[in-house]
């Protein structure tokens, strides 16, 4: 009871304080040759309707949210589903995230990480990402530097 009435309420306010940061479309938009997931610790319903409302669910391929699979980030298994789904190898997948939880997530499924400088946790708790970007239309380069890598 306490728990639908929590729902009710979220679903309500989902986007109360909720907007797309700056370069995020503009980005992900020059980014259609590569399949781009989102991995949630929400629920998907809720995942899939925040990014509806913000007009950016049609850049994204799939939406993992917390009840998607069995076990949520930190844990590595979202994004080895995702490989499956893709049919995609650790080398060639990366994420990007704002906390700590998608670092820890990537570096458990053995792919590159970026962290995001601009959401709710600090720059100390994000340092053992692989990259960390100041702005979200920066992980062009950070892309460009891991094809790169990845070619020799």
């Amino acid at each position: 009871a306490v728990t639908n009435r929590f729902f009710e309420n979220y679903a309500d306010h989902l986007l109360d304080n909720t907007k797309v940061y700056p370069h995020v479309k503009e980005t992900l938009s020059k980014l259609s040759g590569y399949k781009k997931a989102v991995v949630s610790n929400k629920r998907e319903f809720f995942s899939k309707t925040i990014l509806d409302r913000l007009g950016i669910s049609e850049f994204f391929d799939s939406v993992f949210g917390s009840d998607s699979v069995p076990e949520k980030k930190p844990s590595p298994v979202p994004i080895l589903k995702l490989f499956e789904i893709f049919n995609v190898t650790r080398n060639e997948a990366l994420i990007i995230g704002d906390s700590n939880y998608d670092i820890e997530s990537g570096r458990a499924a053995g792919i590159k990480t970026v962290a995001v400088t601009y959401g709710f946790r600090s720059r100390e708790v994000l340092k053992d990402a692989d990259y960390i970007i100041d702005s979200f239309n920066e992980l062009l380069n950070v892309i460009t530097q891991i094809n790169e890598t990845n070619a020799q």
